[in-house]
């Protein structure tokens, strides 16, 4: 009975197997936290950028550590522009998986679902998509739980179809704790 071997083919794919599925999960995960972050509101005391930029120079440090060991301990070699060029990568990998984070903690951590009204105002053209234009309209709201405006993107059916004659309020429903507030649902009320 004569076995097969493949070599070092079958592990091969199976790695490239599993660095597509890694990544293709980080992508998910970016494009979730982008989503979740449009309707999320932070406390004003978290340190949003400070904590992204801290972040990336934790990684870049890390990965200049790896290169400095690299060239000086392993391979005996000189200096060169590998450690900056770690460093950069590095911090460019922590800047941009640490984005959105706090969105994503704000969903993810325990917290309460209050209900709220709030006063509202409705602007012409809406929030910005970057370069893809902007929303048809744009939905302003104050969160009761972190006393911040907050811009929902909308369009003007969507507004049509949910104002009631003669709405002058807003009935907000959102997701609340320490760090932000998540807004759920809201719907037009008449006072």
């Amino acid at each position: 009975m004569k076995f097969v071997s493949f070599g070092g083919r079958a592990k091969s794919y199976i790695y490239l197997a599993i660095v597509i599925l890694i990544m293709c999960l980080w992508f998910a995960y970016m494009v979730w936290g982008v989503r979740l972050e449009r309707r999320t509101v932070l406390m004003e005391f978290v340190p949003e950028w400070t904590t992204y930029f801290a972040v990336g120079v934790v990684v870049g440090v890390i990965f200049a550590a790896r290169a400095i060991y690299v060239t000086y301990i392993w391979s005996s070699g000189q200096p060169s522009g590998k450690i900056l060029e770690s460093f950069a990568s590095g911090f460019c990998l922590g800047f941009v998986c640490s984005l959105n984070i706090y969105a994503v903690l704000v969903y993810l951590l325990p917290g309460k679902i209050i209900q709220y009204e709030s006063a509202y105002e409705i602007r012409y053209p809406g929030p910005s998509h970057g370069r893809s234009g902007s929303c048809e309209a744009g939905l302003w709201l104050r969160d009761t739980n972190t006393q911040s405006w907050i811009q929902l993107c909308t369009s003007k059916s969507e507004l049509h179809d949910q104002m009631k004659l003669g709405a002058n309020a807003l009935w907000v429903t959102a997701y609340t704790n320490q760090i932000g507030s998540y807004i759920l649902d809201y719907e037009f009320i008449t006072k």
